[in-house]
């Protein structure tokens, strides 16, 4: 399975994959050209099965990846070297925190978001290390009963808006953008979505536009007369996550959906 793709410096991509041998899970990371062909690929385990999920070329030329040891539910970040060297890896987590998403900060380190499942909730959950891999700060965030956290992208004031799904008390669930400061301290949240009819939503993916607000992609799933149906969400908010400037849904068969955004700068305006 490949989770993450990312261009390289030298016009190249790089993909976060996992895959089985033999029933067992092992990180791969597969190089390619500008052409697609295969410059060098790397298998990476542990003792237990392990995945990879996110990958982002550093300011050095070097890969951070983000991965996932199965047994004990353990985040596993590591750096590797431009042909797939191990450079170093840690390995944190206390068997409830699930970690999903991986960014680089503009300090050189990372910032992770995730889920903190305790017996009474699944907590929103956001940790900050320095750029070898030491946790700098970690939190939680009581949003509901559930608070999964999709996608995490740094401001430009220095802080971070995330994306997901959260439930609440009452088992209705929304789409939500969260966002914190610098130091990981709640500014404001936002939710989105579910009216009658409406079954799912969620926000995969965001970014900061030129403008200083945000332009969110999801889905939504809702019951028409027959079936229920799938459709591709796109919002457009200010610096407050307020959804006044553009919201539009597009309806999508076989569950297409929008996973990732980039700068889409014509919603800017």
């Amino acid at each position: 399975y490949a989770y993450d793709i990312q261009q390289t410096n030298d016009g190249g991509y790089i993909l976060a994959c996992s895959h089985f041998v033999s029933e067992t899970l092992y990180g791969l990371i597969i190089k390619i050209d500008e052409n697609g062909e295969i410059e060098w690929n790397k298998t990476y385990d542990g003792p237990f099965n392990n995945g990879v999920y996110s990958i982002a070329q550093t300011a050095d030329g070097n890969y951070s990846v983000l991965g996932g040891i199965e047994t004990g539910y353990l985040t596993w970040l590591f750096k590797i070297g431009i042909n797939g060297e191990f450079i170093w890896e840690k390995k944190f987590g206390n068997g409830q925190e699930i970690i999903f998403f991986m960014e680089l900060t503009d300090d050189g380190g990372n910032i992770l978001c995730g889920i903190n499942d305790l017996p009474e909730s699944m907590d929103l959950l956001l940790i900050k290390t320095d750029g070898d891999g030491e946790i700098m700060w970690k939190k939680t965030y009581d949003v509901g009963l559930l608070g999964l956290g999709c996608d995490v992208q740094q401001t430009y004031d220095g802080g971070y808006i995330i994306t997901g799904i959260l439930m609440t008390e009452l088992f209705t669930s929304y789409a939500f953008l969260f966002k914190a400061d610098q130091d990981g301290e709640m500014e404001w949240i936002k939710r989105y979505g579910t009216f009658r009819g409406q079954l799912f939503d969620v926000l995969f993916s965001c970014q900061q536009t030129t403008d200083g607000g945000y332009i969110l992609a999801g889905e939504r799933e809702a019951l028409s007369a027959w079936e229920s149906e799938t459709c591709g969400w796109l919002i457009k908010t200010d610096d407050k996550g307020r959804n006044r400037a553009y919201s539009n849904t597009l309806l999508l068969r076989f569950l297409e959906r929008f996973p990732i955004i980039q700068k889409i700068l014509s919603f800017a305006q």
